[in-house]
């Protein structure tokens, strides 16, 4: 999609982006698997003026081979997109052709005028409005913004006059007035406080027995401490025979845990070792050379775009012109069948005025004779058909009395039977069957003989899977025992192997 934005920039829009994705798939993946009759279903849906510029684009196989197919190549196996991808294209360039001239031919207008000038002959022109003519409102137009004019910014700096009191002093003459004025304020501040008359204060002169303590405290402590011991702890003392450690099976499984990941890590650096010793020099050179090419690429399909946006502005100006051409052979085309038409309306309204003239004289002649005769045979059919429907009700009305006699001799029986059986005595007996249900009709409704058989089968059952989860639990611990083992076995092994070296 990357190179058929930047080929066909000045003839696509961006907002099309999803449709022309979907379209893509359908060329390239899926056009063998749908038949070009079902494809070129998928085309017309769309507008003809987006599709006739992609299928100009999908369809040259040339243009496809020399740039998109080595972007491809990234991606999919070469036999992959030479057989299926650029197979169908190259299999069904001619008809694509084909439908890209009738998609221009219908974009352009010609073929639908043409359909609907061939189905409107004969047929009787319907008047029309004439077409709305825009006219501009007179508006006023705005007065041109006045632009102000720049400001004029100096280029100068202004210096100011040289000061004058540097000269008047230096320093040190400040040093001097500094140590005089502080001089002064220290004998001011003496002779205040030596002047004053609030009591003198002693203040070296205490009465608190504090720092005498302080001092005895610190002197009974510095007594406890011993700077000179000797903080080392006694060495341990190892059995010579070595310590018997009894591992618990988390103690098991890490150890060989570790072990395993250990000789994994080894076995990868190796791997590593042997896949990365070798000569980075050809593939360096591959890779300045391929990178060359991109550039060398991407500068053509930047040419290429420009000569393409030129080429579609003449392109857009021939069509315009031809445009114009056709617009007027049309209009003349339009003007004749029009003369045409109108001289066939004008021999359609006097054949429908004699038509008429002739239909006068025949309802005039009718009306004359007509009216009485008819009325007479419709009287005649009336009273006929009167004698028919009053037998025919009669008919079935005998019918009808003689079923409701019939029925209610029936009825009559029926109630004599029932309570003739009402009236004899009868013995209830209730028998106990465990071999029946009790027939309310539930889902899990049973006889007594079948809920015992039940019983028994489920209790077999239940033993079965007891005496099958025992067995599966003792296999079980004596596999993870087993397993135990041979990890501390090989833990001993690898101890005593490290041990040696």
């Amino acid at each position: 999609m990357s190179a058929f934005y930047n080929d066909m920039a000045a003839s696509v829009l961006r907002s099309d982006y999803t449709l022309y994705l979907i379209i893509t798939y359908l060329t390239f993946f899926r056009l063998e698997e749908l038949g070009f009759n079902e494809y070129r279903k998928f085309i017309e849906s769309q507008e003809p003026d987006k599709m006739t510029g992609f299928l100009s684009y999908s369809f040259d196989v040339a243009r496809l081979a020399n740039s998109t197919k080595w972007d491809w190549i990234k991606l999919y196996d070469l036999d992959f997109v030479e057989e299926t991808m650029l197979g169908p294209i190259e299999q069904h360039t001619k008809a694509a052709n084909t439908m890209r001239v009738e998609l221009i031919a219908k974009a352009s207008g010609l073929a639908a005028e043409k359909e609907a000038s061939d189905g409107k002959v004969g047929l009787k022109e319907m008047p029309k409005k004439p077409p709305t003519v825009a006219v501009s409102p007179h508006l006023t137009r705005p007065a041109p913004r006045a632009v102000p004019e720049p400001i004029r910014i100096k280029q100068e700096v202004v210096v100011g006059k040289e000061p004058t009191y540097l000269e008047r002093t230096s320093l040190e003459a400040v040093q001097k007035t500094k140590a005089a004025r502080l001089e002064e304020e220290r004998e001011r501040t003496t002779k205040k406080y030596a002047e004053s008359n609030v009591q003198e204060f002693k203040l070296h002169e205490t009465r608190s027995n504090l720092q005498r303590v302080r001092r005895e405290v610190e002197e009974k402590r510095a007594k406890e401490l011993d700077f000179d011991k000797d903080k080392r702890a006694p060495p341990v003392r190892m059995p010579r025979e070595g310590a018997t450690v009894k591992l618990n099976t988390a103690a098991i499984l890490r150890e060989d845990s570790l072990y395993k990941k250990k000789q994994e890590q080894e076995a990868r650096q190796i791997q590593a070792y042997e896949a990365e010793l070798r000569d980075s020099t050809e593939f360096h050179a591959w890779q300045t050379e391929m990178r060359s090419k991109d550039i060398h690429r991407a500068r053509e399909n930047v040419e290429r775009t420009r000569v393409l946006a030129k080429l579609s502005a003449e392109e857009a100006r021939r069509a315009i012109e031809r445009q114009k051409e056709d617009n007027l052979a049309l209009a003349s085309q339009i003007k004749e069948e029009s003369d045409a038409m109108m001289e066939q309306r004008a021999l359609e309204v006097q054949m429908q005025a004699m038509m008429n003239r002739r239909l006068v004289e025949d309802i005039n002649e009718v009306r004359d004779h007509a009216p009485r005769e008819a009325e007479a045979k419709l009287l005649e059919q009336r009273r006929a058909r009167r004698d028919e429907v009053k037998e025919d009700i009669e008919a079935k009305i005998l019918e009808k009395e003689a079923e409701l006699e019939q029925e209610q001799k029936e009825r009559e029986d029926k109630v004599r039977q029932l309570k003739a059986l009402s009236e004899v005595p009868r013995k209830h007996v209730k028998v106990f069957d465990p071999t029946e249900s009790i027939g309310l009709g539930l889902l899990d409704e049973m006889s007594l003989v079948e809920m015992k058989e039940r019983l028994s089968i489920n209790k077999v059952r239940a033993e079965e899977i007891e005496l099958e989860k025992r067995g599966e639990i003792s296999v079980a611990k004596h596999k993870k025992q087993t397993d135990l083992m041979k990890r501390v076995e090989n833990i001993k092994r690898i101890r005593k192997a490290a041990g040696t070296y």
